[in-house]
């Protein structure tokens, strides 16, 4: 049995073709240019930036560690703050941060852990992305770099397997 249906296509015009020229703009070279000088003038705000972020995160468990009733919303301000660091420190040459931040985040999703373990290892975590920039450590941070991110992953284990 098949249905008959009543149905009709219909194909908008495409107005914006015809304000968007065909050619000119400039080449791909430049755009790529334009872009990387963008992005070196914004890495020398994102020490400020980042130092900001860091302060955010220090405040918020320095609340979480006082105020239980506080607590939940400061775990979230770290999360988010956290969040934004693991996309953009790649970005700005902190790949290291980056993977720093991607722990925190996984740590704080983490719900086998009583709050007294989650605030000791968010501190540790913040400890390290803070040694991170007062060192200037760029890039991926070469064998102590490896050798911090297993330690912080480690950490959580040892928490989060017991």
């Amino acid at each position: 049995m098949t249905a008959k249906s009543n149905f009709q296509v219909i194909n908008p015009p495409n107005k914006l073709a015809r304000k968007v020229p065909r050619s000119g703009g400039p080449d791909l070279e430049t755009i790529v240019n334009n872009a990387e000088t963008a992005l070196r003038e914004l890495k020398v705000e994102y020490d400020e930036w980042i130092r900001e972020d860091l302060d955010r995160m220090e405040a918020a468990l320095k609340r979480a560690e006082e105020s239980p009733e506080e607590c939940e919303a400061a775990i979230k301000t770290i999360y988010d703050t956290g969040y934004d660091i693991k996309g953009h420190g790649a970005t700005f040459e902190f790949p290291l941060l980056g993977l720093i931040a991607d722990s925190l985040c996984s740590l704080i999703n983490e719900t086998k852990i009583s709050i007294a373990q989650q605030l000791h290892l968010v501190r540790l975590h913040v400890d390290a992305m803070r040694v991170v920039i007062n060192e200037s450590v760029d890039g991926a941070g070469g064998d102590q770099g490896k050798e911090l991110i297993a330690m912080l992953r480690t950490a959580v284990e040892r928490v989060t397997n017991d």
